[in-house]
């Protein structure tokens, strides 16, 4: 640029100035356009680049920040719920909170003022070429008018065309440079979808029983998470058993919530297989299998949607289906008191109208969910941990009502819940170590089951 610029001055000082034909025919000549169109196309070249190293600034804060922008997203939500209001208020989580927010603040002001200094002189190197240009037009187009050239309407014509064409080209520039980085984030966003799952899907259709006789077998089934070698499961096998209702119990970490989240399919086990009527899981389509079966787990969740939304989900709604299973569950007195019935919001988000339900009532709703979807297996992981006794054992002895004739497994800590069950198994390290009704596992009594029944059989009334 500074070499061409001098041969630019360098033909102007050859030539006689003070001839103003010579003037005249340099300033009529089309050198002088091609002179503006090359300073125009370096202008833009420069601007790219710019803009380019802006865009790159910023993605680089971004990659830096990633996990103190979700830091600082949790913080900003934990302060605003209200459900752990109680915590923070008694612990004092406030001051830690803000404390936790305030680092991360300065931790982005301190990022982005680097940025916005950098990119500040930057844009200004960009200001300054592109005022060369638009300047250096208009003095040519003055000059031009002076000599006679071009008429005074013309002026106003070039000048407001080189104003947009100056604009338009900042844009367009600007445009091109922000999309080109813009792809890095999508290029991101793409290889997340992209992503495979390593859960194979199979494409077997489900058989069509209306028995609801579909029988599940684990077949030497072992399973470790990944990156950890640690056995949860070891050797597992187990056949259960159509119709019947499973207790299953155990020490906390003995291996019984995987044992359902395998049979789920929400992992593949690491050896072994499990069977559905004979048949590995995996060939199955995922959708038809896992609508075989209707879950509450122990961290199940409601949403802040109606009473009536929570316990259809994605099914069809069915008011007096609906009703029934909610009153079943224990809830049909509460439902009454409502001023919309079922459909009442839950909870506080979306305004005063919603009620907040206790955790005995959520895990009535989630049962009560559990059973609309009407499928052949239930499983209830702790189903009853948060209900008052008289609840509890309202639910215990309409168990058989409630799953009617579906195969039903039931986890519990409670041993008490045992009874209603037609067999048991005992977990312990991973490993099925005993298994049989009630009556039997209580008359060996160096098994695990007995020594569980007894620590808590102070509590019950036989």
């Amino acid at each position: 640029f500074i070499y061409a610029f001098t041969l630019i001055i360098a033909l102007f000082l050859s030539v006689d100035l003070n001839n103003p034909e010579t003037i005249t025919k340099i300033f009529n000549s089309p050198l002088i356009g091609v002179g503006i169109i090359l300073l125009i196309a370096f202008s833009i070249l420069m601007n790219f680049r710019i803009i380019k190293k802006i865009n790159r600034l910023h993605y680089d804060i971004y990659e830096e920040n990633i996990t103190a922008n979700r830091m600082f997203v949790y913080l900003r939500d934990s302060s605003m719920d209200y459900k752990i209001s109680k915590d923070v208020r008694l612990f004092h989580i406030d001051a830690l909170l803000s404390d936790k927010i305030h680092e991360n603040c300065y931790r982005f002001g301190t990022s982005y003022g680097n940025i916005a200094k950098k990119a500040g002189g930057m844009t200004a190197q960009g200001g300054v070429l592109n005022n060369i240009v638009l300047y250096a037009a208009y003095a040519i187009i003055g000059i031009k008018a002076i000599l006679g050239l071009i008429s005074v309407g013309n002026v106003l014509l070039l000048v407001s065309a080189v104003t947009a064409f100056n604009t338009a080209i900042v844009r367009f520039v600007g445009n091109v440079s922000s999309a080109s980085t813009r792809t890095k984030y999508l290029a991101l966003y793409k290889q997340y979808l992209d992503t495979a799952t390593k859960l194979y899907k199979g494409t077997l259709p489900i058989e069509k029983r209306n028995d609801g006789k579909f029988e599940f077998e684990f077949k030497n089934v072992s399973f470790h998470y990944p990156n950890n070698e640690d056995i949860i499961l070891n050797n597992v096998s187990w056949k259960l058993e159509t119709g019947k209702k499973l207790a299953i119990v155990g020490p906390n970490g003995a291996g019984k919530t995987t044992f359902i989240k395998l049979l789920c399919r929400l992992y593949d086990p690491t050896e072994g297989e499990i069977l559905l009527n004979g048949i590995n899981i995996k060939k199955y389509d995922h959708k038809e299998y896992i609508d075989l079966m209707s879950i509450v787990f122990q961290d199940f969740k409601l949403f802040s949607l109606t009473i009536k939304e929570n316990v259809k989900g994605g099914l069809d709604g069915i008011d007096e289906k609906i009703l029934e299973y909610l009153a079943q569950s224990g809830l049909g007195e509460r439902i009454e008191k409502l001023p919309e019935g079922i459909d009442t919001y839950i909870y506080s988000n979306f305004g005063e109208q919603g009620v907040e339900v206790s955790g005995g009532e959520a895990q009535k709703i989630a049962i009560a969910r559990a059973l609309y979807k009407d499928s052949p297996l239930v499983i209830l992981d702790e189903p009853t941990s948060a209900l008052d006794p008289i609840s509890e054992y309202e639910i215990y002895t309409k168990f058989d009502t409630l799953v009617e004739e579906k195969t039903a497994i039931y986890i519990s800590h409670r041993m008490s819940s045992c009874r209603f069950c037609d067999n048991i198994i005992v977990f312990n390290k991973g490993e099925i170590i005993q298994s049989g009704n009630h009556e039997k596992l209580l008359s060996n009594s160096e098994g695990l089951y007995y020594n569980m029944w007894s620590a808590q059989a102070k509590y019950y009334n036989t």
